[in-house]
């Protein structure tokens, strides 16, 4: 085999070789961005569920502070009419409501805390090798 033929070999081979590994990397490349959308989708759905949890809560504490009102209220117009006596019966469907108010935002807050310890356990983790730069 003639040099010329041992250099064209050479150069065919490695253009072979360098097409299958950018064929290779692009491939790589691919899997990585398609992995990277998954992940993103995933935490952005988790953001928008615990934004919604949050808004949720607050909406009960505004209820509790409603119920709080109401019970106030009627706790002053019974002092005023002398009635005091009778607070237990009357306010005994808003004790109760607040007993079932105080029940829910114990669950949104068990549900916050269950998603937030979701996100945490599927967090990928973190390269906590330290990369040496030489000068």
């Amino acid at each position: 085999m003639s040099l010329w033929e041992k250099i064209a070999k050479d150069l065919q081979q490695s253009a072979t070789t360098f097409s299958e590994m950018a064929s290779d990397f692009i491939k790589s490349g691919a899997e990585v961005i398609r992995e990277g959308i998954e992940v993103a989708s995933e935490k952005t759905a988790q953001a928008t569920k615990l934004a919604k949890l949050k808004w949720e809560k607050s909406m009960i504490h505004r209820d509790i502070e409603k119920a709080f009102l109401a019970l106030g209220g009627q706790a002053y117009e019974l002092h005023v009419q002398g009635k005091l006596a009778d607070l237990a019966t009357v306010a005994f469907d808003k004790l109760e409501e607040l007993r079932i108010l105080e029940s829910k935002l114990d669950g949104k807050d068990q549900e916050i805390a269950d998603l937030q310890n979701t996100a945490t356990a599927s967090a990928p983790k973190q390269d906590t090798t330290a990369h040496s730069t030489q000068s």
